[in-house]
């Protein structure tokens, strides 16, 4: 039973990086989409960079919901029947005294559970940076597209052919950008719901979170 315990331990250590890892993707990114403006339009490298970083964050999710939905099961007792030697002396020490036996909680039983309360802390914490995440990919977009319309009014007033064609290259990367934001934000909500539904089954379910299993 050890060994599962162990097992259970290693696993949610690797939620928790998990966790982390998907935290500094979203907070890097975010400061990067917040300096987008007409003055600072990123170039196609840059658009690349971010479309790759979205990449990673689908493949951070996917391992965080699969490794929530297969957390080993603990299928020990919660006590556990000891042999105890009395401490009262008797009236005759040279008689051997009885071993009594007794039942005393099973320290993996105990060790489990808190286990599965990390685990159920973990997935509403990860659910929470995922509502987070959502929130901001969304005004994220919202400003991008306020800096296209005002590209959009650089061009009409644009003179210079060089110039026009300048800002619609921006633009057309803006546009690009956007779309990966919006999709990716379309991912992030359906994610939200297959990481949340994991925490109402740890949490109702009488043996703990063995049962978690991800639907499809």
């Amino acid at each position: 039973m050890n060994e599962t315990i162990a097992r259970r331990d290693e696993q949610l250590s690797q939620l928790v990086a998990l966790r982390n890892r998907y935290r500094e993707i979203c907070e890097l990114q975010a400061g990067r989409l917040e300096a987008i403006s007409i003055g600072d339009v990123p170039d196609d490298i840059a658009v690349g960079v971010e479309r790759v970083v979205m990449v990673e964050e689908t493949s951070v999710i996917d391992e965080f919901a699969r490794l929530a939905g297969e957390f080993p099961g603990y299928a020990g007792e919660g006590v556990r029947t000891v042999s105890v030697t009395p401490q009262k002396q008797s009236w005759f020490p040279l008689r051997r005294q009885a071993d009594v036996l007794v039942e005393e909680e099973d320290p993996s039983a105990a060790e489990a559970r808190l286990q599965d309360s990390r685990l159920v802390h973990l997935v509403l914490s990860f659910t929470e940076d995922l509502n987070e995440r959502r929130a901001s990919l969304q005004h994220a977009s919202y400003t991008i597209k306020r800096v296209v319309v005002g590209l959009n009014q650089s061009a009409a007033y644009s003179i210079s052919e060089d110039g026009a064609r300048k800002i619609e290259r921006e633009r057309h990367r803006l546009e690009t950008l956007v779309s990966l934001v919006e999709r990716t934000t379309s991912e992030i909500v359906v994610a939200s719901r297959r990481v949340g539904a994991l925490a109402p089954a740890a949490e109702t379910d009488g043996e703990g979170p063995e049962q978690l299993k991800l639907a499809g």
